[in-house]
């Protein structure tokens, strides 16, 4: 078993130097510093995004969370994404771990149990990911925002799922009760389309028009200092890109619960109401557990 956990291992740290060879090359012909001004002058807050999957890949679905070995009295078991699940797994072990550990060890975990996605780990500028792991960051002073969105389609014929709000629960539960998060309305939206006992504030229709009101309130609540959290689970789509910005041709989306008569939410939009307009030393840490989801903020 431990042979196998290092060649997974070695899978993941395999990827991420290809990941930084494509960013050496977005750095040629600028220095270090010229390249960190540009990216403050697009987005100038630190952002974090763990993806379930590349872009080219599909995002699994668990029947049961309790195999991925959550503390017992975790979430509320039942289905769950797997990249969450890989997540809170690593997450809730005892000891400090570094950003890339956590990747690392979400890899190989998914690995070891027979799941072809390989989660990613996105930033908005040059990150030393050496650096201890945390959603809530005990180095900011300011406040602690949240949007978490899980959709089951429940009313759909076709493409239904079984633990998105689940994985909402668990998130919910991990934050509030180890990153200093506060399960309050003035501070957390939970976007949902089915009701769960774990969710003890209103909860809001995940639609694609909520969905962009939530970005936006968590935006205007925004202030430099603050902690920012985003949690997506649902399914992720791509579609041809019309902007040109994209190497493969193809956008990444999100797909609300009312997609059949508003449409999806592009990779484009994403970044332009969630991410540009962060204010300068805010930090956002975005879980996108969804099909599609390697570069779905285009960081």
């Amino acid at each position: 078993e431990m042979n196998f956990l290092k060649g997974a291992k070695a899978k993941a740290e395999g990827m991420l130097k290809t990941a930084k060879e494509r960013g050496e090359v977005l750095l040629a012909g600028h220095s270090e510093e010229e390249y960190e001004e540009q990216c403050r002058g697009v987005c100038p807050a630190d952002v974090y995004m763990f993806s379930g999957c590349m872009d080219e890949q599909t995002s699994a679905d668990v029947s049961n969370v309790q195999s991925f070995g959550l503390p017992a009295g975790v979430g509320p078991g039942g289905a769950g994404g797997a990249c969450t699940n890989a997540l809170l797994s690593r997450a809730y072990r005892t000891g400090e771990a570094s950003w890339m550990t956590v990747l690392t060890d979400m890899c190989a975990f998914l690995d070891k149990k027979g799941y072809s996605q390989k989660p990613m780990l996105s930033t908005s500028r040059k990150t030393d990911l050496s650096k201890p792991f945390s959603i809530g960051s005990k180095n900011m002073n300011g406040r602690k925002l949240s949007i978490l969105i899980g959709i089951n389609y429940t009313t759909h014929e076709q493409g239904r799922l079984s633990g998105c709000v689940n994985d909402v629960v668990s998130m919910k539960e991990y934050i509030c009760k180890t990153e200093g998060f506060v399960e309050d309305p003035s501070t957390m939206r939970i976007l949902v389309d089915e009701p769960h006992d774990g969710i003890q504030i209103p909860t809001i229709h995940p639609s694609k028009n909520n969905i962009i009101k939530a970005i936006n309130w968590i935006i205007n609540e925004a202030r430099e200092g603050d902690t920012l959290f985003f949690h997506y689970s649902g399914h992720g789509g791509q579609q041809r890109d019309e902007s040109g910005d994209e190497i493969d041709g193809l956008d990444e989306t999100l797909i609300p619960e009312d997609y059949a008569s508003s449409g999806v939410i592009t990779d484009d939009a994403l970044f332009e109401h969630l991410v540009a307009p962060l204010p300068p030393s805010a930090r956002l840490v975005a879980v996108m557990d969804c099909c599609h989801s390697g570069t779905i903020l285009d960081l």
